[in-house]
């Protein structure tokens, strides 16, 4: 597969609680992500994300031998696809955040108000920065495609204004999936007034209000991919074998286990 870098700066969504999937007082994204965690260090799922541990507030033994997160895993994805990559925390400033090295916006809002938030907040910040479209990714979603704002971008900004549509979410099959979505500045507005006099959360509901949905095919195989940029070679992917749904999120500890079943 051929990958183009783009200009548009991504701001990854990070500022979750993740209620469902914690380890002690870890968040979702701090979840160690490497294939080796099948069967190294006795970090198979099982042994560190069992119920007790959860219930305990017990961290996992980490191996660091292997200590690729969740979230390091998303960073150098993103990385075959643009150089401008943003961390969006929670309100509360998370200094777990800042060993990655990357700018990080906090919530504009109190609280841990869901997604639509997070793109509130990346949608101020490029706006601040006199950027005309902001494109965002979920923390939870790691195998989304490698030509995601490529193909994003080709189905938005190049055409006439439709509208309203402002912005291009990206779909799979008969599911939209609006926090991989590339935003006009011109939508900070309307979403701002519709979390803060209408008091919406809906995140779907608002983005299809707006947004030209972008249907996606199932992930091929990559696992031999490679990029070339300047003389930096792009390390391979570590995806072992096809993910049928690109944008299978990880909500459970069964989801969890099947994310890591991909890895090499």
């Amino acid at each position: 597969m051929e990958h183009k870098h783009t200009s548009i700066p991504v701001v990854i969504l990070a500022g979750g609680q993740s209620n469902r999937l914690q380890v002690g007082n870890k968040l979702k994204w701090q979840l160690p992500f490497n294939g080796s965690h099948l069967s190294d260090c006795n970090h198979h799922p099982d042994n560190f994300l069992d119920n007790s541990l959860i219930n305990n507030n017990t961290s996992p033994p980490i191996c660091h031998k292997h200590d690729q997160t969740l979230l390091a895993f998303i960073i150098e994805r993103l990385k075959i696809q643009t150089d401008r990559i943003i961390i969006n925390g929670p309100y509360i400033e998370n200094s777990e955040l800042k060993k990655y090295k990357l700018p990080i916006i906090s919530d504009q809002l109190p609280g841990f108000q869901g997604p639509l938030s997070g793109i509130l907040t990346a949608l101020h910040w490029a706006k601040e920065q006199g950027i005309p479209w902001i494109a965002t990714v979920s923390c939870d979603t790691p195998f989304f495609p490698e030509d995601l704002l490529q193909t994003l971008s080709n189905d938005i900004l190049d055409q006439p204004k439709d509208g309203k549509k402002r912005a291009a979410i990206a779909a799979f099959k008969n599911r939209t999936h609006p926090t991989f979505g590339l935003w006009s500045i011109e939508l900070y507005e309307p979403l701002n007034l519709a979390m803060d006099v209408e008091n919406s959360r809906a995140l779907n509901r608002w983005a299809l209000q707006y947004a030209k949905i972008v249907k996606f095919e199932a992930s091929p195989d990559i696992k031999d991919s490679t990029e070339l940029k300047g003389s930096l070679k792009v390390k391979e992917s570590t995806i072992a074998k096809t993910v049928s749904d690109p944008f299978f999120n990880i909500n459970t500890l069964d989801d969890y286990k099947e994310a890591l079943s991909y890895l090499a």
